[in-house]
């Protein structure tokens, strides 16, 4: 029976009832690693308007009552998830976050292996922060990014086929205090003489709501620093619902020189409003990846940048209604 309100993950291109379609493997976060949000060190950021949902200590007992109190805990959860979702698609004033708390083993391998769509996680070993992001605009842009994406890197000369890079979607990474989802993301396919070990994304794409801004910011140090500079580039996109626009922005790690290295810098921020493009940082109205910092090799001679043209991000950006 399907969980009310909540679509399953294989369906974020904005199609409903679609079955569930394969994502790469989550790299799922040791238990064993002892760390509390109490740490001054933890960059398990909460939100200051999350709301809570802590669930009821369990004791153990028989397999049976197990699994009968696993069903009761994920049914209030996914209540609490649909009561946020419903506040979220009628442009009510409220969170995206929901910080569960209190989780029995069972739940938490339960929400890390069914991947709920609408919904992208940051856990550490005690808890679990939910971004909730159910709505279709949501949905569609994620589709429409990766689309678009993959037209830009075709056209800078880096076709799917040539097999030298690879969209790894909501792939969950491991940080050295918490793992993390992205909405969207891509790994290069290593070169034969590179040194680049891992397969952390060298480019992330977060898809939210505008109110979630100094959140953002912190995914966006989050992402630079736990990934040892293996990510290089982060893509938001902030949705400002009345009236309808989104703020594109481009981050990547401050210069060497600069003496707070692991801050990030702003590229390029662009808003899209219905048809007009606006630049708000820099002075391009298409957005420039880096062939070096995508690719993370260096650059063959003539090789052009990957450019999300002004066309991509109308169609990216465009309001569903």
């Amino acid at each position: 029976m399907g969980d009310p309100g909540i679509s399953w993950r294989g369906n974020e291109g904005g199609e409903e009832g679609a079955m569930p379609t394969s994502e790469p493997t989550r790299d799922f976060p040791e238990r064993d690693s002892h760390i509390s949000l109490q740490s001054t060190e933890s960059d398990f950021h909460i939100p200051d308007d999350a709301e809570s949902l802590t669930l009821p200590t369990r004791r153990r007992t028989t397999k049976k009552v197990e699994r009968l109190e696993m069903e009761i805990d994920r049914l209030t959860l996914y209540r609490k998830i649909d009561q946020i979702a419903r506040k979220i698609n009628t442009n009510q004033e409220t969170t995206q976050y929901l910080l569960i708390t209190n989780l029995s083993d069972n739940l938490r391998d339960y929400l890390l292996e069914k991947n709920i769509g609408g919904v992208r996680l940051t856990l550490d070993d005690q808890n679990i922060l939910l971004r909730i992001m159910p709505s279709v605009q949501h949905g569609c842009i994620i589709g429409r990014c990766t689309i678009f994406l993959s037209q830009a890197m075709e056209i800078a000369g880096l076709s799917f086929e040539s097999d030298r890079w690879e969209m790894t979607g909501a792939a969950t990474k491991q940080g050295g205090f918490c793992a993390k989802e992205p909405d969207v993301s891509m790994v290069p396919k290593p070169h034969p003489l590179s040194t680049i070990v891992g397969a952390w994304p060298s480019l992330v794409v977060q898809i939210g709501l505008s109110e979630s801004q100094s959140h953002f910011y912190k995914d966006v140090k989050w992402w630079l620093h736990n990934s040892n500079h293996n990510t290089r580039l982060v893509l938001l996109l902030k949705i400002h619902r009345q009236p309808f626009w989104v703020d594109v922005e481009l981050w990547s790690e401050g210069l060497e020189i600069d003496p707070q290295p692991e801050s990030p810098v702003i590229k390029q921020s662009i808003r899209v409003k219905e048809d007009v493009i606006t630049s708000l940082e820099g002075s391009s109205l298409d957005i420039h990846l880096d062939y070096e910092m995508i690719m993370r090799e260096a650059r063959p001679s003539g090789q052009e940048d990957i450019v999300i043209t002004q066309r991509m991000l109308r169609r990216i950006c465009k309001e569903i209604v």
